[in-house]
């Protein structure tokens, strides 16, 4: 079976870990200096630390009991391979590092887009992990051929939209401290600063985003097999 999980950090680290298989001074000792307790983790097979090498959003893909996805296998680099990495609650948790727990969960449910997590079968399970690498303007040419030419130029101008946003604000902020300009540049400003929040919703932006959304998700930047172990 395969899962899709979304999470972020903001120390360029994630963890793959279940909770009921870290230390039980985890909570205390992970807030003072998680790297020792993390290292030893990973060396254990009790957690996997993820040295992602910068911060930001990260997609997992988990493939239980199953193959990586053909259309995936070709992007895939940097094996990471644990011959016994232990499952003991059947709850496997993708998070960043910073929002990895034993008990006290409370950060993650404060921020529960930095992580999420799947079930599986408790035990053993051997794990192997691979970064991907995509060749560039992959997904963008997926849009292209899904959409029609219109919608992919509209798509791909937020950017600008967003730009022109920039400059709207900056205009308008200083409309008010050159009275004599407000009534030119303020209107100006709105009118700028609107731009993108008006694009959003037409109904032919709002499809091919939804497009881009689904593409993306079937990007990860994260691929983990996990075979359940049997001896």
């Amino acid at each position: 079976m395969k899962h899709v999980i979304e999470g972020g950090t903001d120390s360029g680290s994630m963890l793959l870990f279940d909770p009921a298989a870290l230390p039980d001074d985890y909570d205390k000792h992970s807030k003072v200096d998680p790297t020792e307790i993390l290292e030893t983790a990973t060396l254990n097979g009790d957690a996997y630390w993820i040295d992602t090498g910068g911060d930001g959003g990260y997609l997992l893909h988990a493939f239980v009991n199953e193959p990586v996805d053909s259309k995936l296998a070709k992007f895939l680099l940097d094996e990471q391979h644990v011959e016994k990495f232990r499952v003991p609650s059947g709850n496997l948790y993708f998070s960043g590092m910073e929002y990895g727990f034993r008990y006290n969960n409370s950060f993650l449910k404060k921020y529960p887009h930095m992580g999420g997590s799947f079930e599986l079968e408790p035990g053993l399970y051997r794990l192997s992990l691979y970064r991907t690498e995509y060749p560039e303007k992959l997904m963008e040419t997926e849009l292209r051929n899904r959409v029609s030419a219109a919608a992919f130029r509209l798509h791909q101008s937020m950017g600008w939209f967003i730009l022109l946003a920039v400059i709207g604000f900056s205009l308008a902020i200083t409309s008010f401290f050159k009275s004599t300009f407000m009534p030119i540049l303020l209107p100006v400003g709105v009118i700028l600063f609107a731009i993108p929040f008006v694009v959003s919703r037409i109904p032919l932006y709002k499809e091919t985003d939804r497009i881009w959304v689904e593409i993306q998700w079937n990007y990860p930047s994260i691929v983990a097999t996990l075979k359940y172990y049997d001896g």
